[in-house]
């Protein structure tokens, strides 16, 4: 039979090790809570900064690499960016059957406007004529500006027949427009321009269609100029004007 222990002693025994054990611990907890809480919170403070840090470094990258593919005077896509274009929009092409097309315009007389109203009025000018296919055509669609006063403009999924209608549509618009009242009036008081239209081939190089379309449009301004020509028409002409002479 266990013996009884005194109560005095159980008291004294409670009082002295197992009051100050239980307090002890209690305290070390509370110790080790509050040091774990003041890490937590400095981790969550390091870990927001560092996610402000990446946000702030992705739209850096974002704006260098948006630079790099954005034509400085017009806001268009640039010619490195237009051939990033063409490569994703031939692998679709391919991919789907569907046809891609290829504009390329220039604007009749340029140099003339540069000559007579000054270098201001002929950036004006290209500015305008860059709002204008950035407002008509969308994504898939790419506009760009190819160098000087010529732009391209890549149509995914447009047979040459459609493009060259919209190319009209475009060339029209641009012709009627009261660039004086609309724009600006250093400017002339009718601008028009010339498009060549050609649709990709299989297997071809992004040279090799601009070539084509570069050749519809030589053929549109030797012509008379403020009107549009699709390459196909081009060769079909070639090769009856050559039967006819032979």
């Amino acid at each position: 039979m266990a013996a009884k222990i005194d109560p005095r002693t159980r008291l004294l025994v409670v009082e002295k090790v197992v009051l100050p054990y239980l307090i002890a611990t209690k305290r070390s907890a509370e110790e080790r809570t509050h040091n774990l809480s003041k890490r937590y919170n400095v981790l969550e403070q390091q870990l927001s900064q560092i996610t402000a840090e990446l946000f702030r470094l992705r739209e850096m990258a974002e704006r260098v690499e948006e630079e790099a593919n954005t034509d400085t005077l017009t806001g268009l896509a640039n010619r490195r960016r237009l051939a990033e274009a063409f490569h994703t929009a031939v692998e679709n092409a391919n991919a789907d059957n569907k046809p891609l097309s290829l504009l390329m315009i220039d604007v009749d007389h340029f140099k003339r406007v540069n000559d007579q109203d000054g270098h201001i009025a002929g950036d004006t000018l290209l500015r305008y004529l860059a709002s204008v296919l950035a407002e008509r055509f969308r994504k898939p669609a790419v506009a760009a500006r190819y160098g000087g006063e010529e732009f391209a403009l890549l149509l995914p999924r447009t047979s040459s027949d459609l493009a060259r209608k919209l190319a009209e549509a475009v060339q029209k618009s641009i012709a009627r427009s009261r660039l004086q009242q609309r724009v600006s009036a250093m400017l002339p008081a009718q601008v028009t321009v010339s498009v060549g239209v050609a649709q990709y081939y299989l297997g071809e190089s992004m040279e090799d269609l601009v070539r084509r379309s570069d050749e519809a449009l030589y053929m549109a301004k030797h012509d008379r100029q403020n009107c549009v020509q699709l390459w196909a028409c081009f060769k079909v002409d070639i090769e009856t004007s050559t039967s006819s002479a032979l």
